[in-house]
């Protein structure tokens, strides 16, 4: 469908840059939060990783259609989206900073839940923030080039981000080790606490300055939570691409948390850390152009005939 307005490109860079901030944090947790928790807290191996795969396996599995379900059924004066934003971008700050300034030395039963706690909190924060401001672009046309366009915008702040959580974060936390003479932990709280800011920051920007009226506005469905989610799970083929991703996501997260273990205790690369993970992404960038216009050749899904 068309729209005779396009949507003016100050706006959509303006919506875009709430992305940067949240994929930072996304990527800092992916490659190091692991590595944080056994190395600069202290804290057993087998209780970080359980309580880290607890918290996936719980709350972390729902509260995605929780808070979009919510999402869409808000009312306010400030639009569906927007008051999550506006109202969760501080806490949100708050719980990646306090993510990355646990005690050190921590053990046993303390251990568990001081992990599984911030964990739980900042996955929260995260959720209802990034589950309405995604929904915001489906909101502000119903043009299909200019979704597309918000979206590729979107996109290159959310890789900006997500590359620079890869590339700077240990980078950030060395420096301030060793040019100021901070210990480890008050060098990786800090760099929490600068990421954290950074978060709060664009996405606040985002929620004061894109304040057009919802040209979709439409009443949510009338369908019991309970009911349509039943229902998805009958839908075979996205029973198949769930089960693709998550063969996907988990390799994809074997590799980004072990890496860092990889080239300090194996290849004594502490000090090229940075660089590498950098080389890695850059190269995930580099191809995905290449990947999509293979895909608009042949098709997203290749069958057998």
């Amino acid at each position: 469908m068309k729209n005779a307005k396009k949507i003016p490109l100050g706006t959509k860079l303006l919506y875009g840059i709430a992305d940067i901030g949240l994929a930072l944090q996304q990527s800092a947790v992916q490659f190091f939060m692991l590595f944080y928790l056994t190395d600069v807290a202290k804290i057993s191996p087998a209780i970080a990783g359980t309580a880290l795969l607890v918290s996936k396996l719980t709350w972390d599995m729902f509260n995605d259609p929780l808070f979009g379900y919510l999402s869409d059924r808000t009312r306010s004066r400030w639009g569906r989206r927007r008051p999550y934003m506006l109202f969760a971008a501080v806490p949100l700050g708050l719980s990646f900073w306090l993510l990355f300034s646990l005690p050190v030395g921590l053990t046993g039963v303390a251990a568990f839940f001081a992990v599984l706690g911030a964990f739980l909190l900042f996955d929260t924060f995260h959720t209802i923030v990034s589950m309405a401001y995604y929904a915001m672009t489906a909101e502000m046309t119903t043009d299909y080039d200019e979704r597309t366009s918000i979206t590729s915008i979107r996109m290159m702040y959310g890789v900006t981000g997500y590359i620079l959580g890869a590339a700077v974060t240990t980078m950030i936390a060395g420096l301030l080790r060793d040019s100021m003479g901070w210990s480890e932990r008050a060098s990786w709280s800090t760099m929490g606490l600068i990421y954290g800011a950074l978060a709060a920051f664009v996405v606040l920007v985002t929620a004061f300055t894109v304040r057009r009226k919802p040209v979709v506005n439409t009443e949510p469905s009338k369908v019991p939570a309970f009911s349509a989610i039943k229902g998805t799970f009958k839908n075979k083929p996205f029973l198949w691409l769930m089960g693709v991703s998550a063969i996907v996501g988990l390799s994809f997260t074997l590799i980004t948390s072990m890496l860092p273990y990889y080239l300090v205790y194996q290849l004594d690369m502490e000090a090229q850390l940075p660089f590498v993970m950098l080389a890695m992404l850059g190269t995930v960038v580099i191809f995905i152009i290449p990947s999509q216009k293979l895909a608009d050749k042949i098709g997203k899904v290749c069958t057998a005939q």
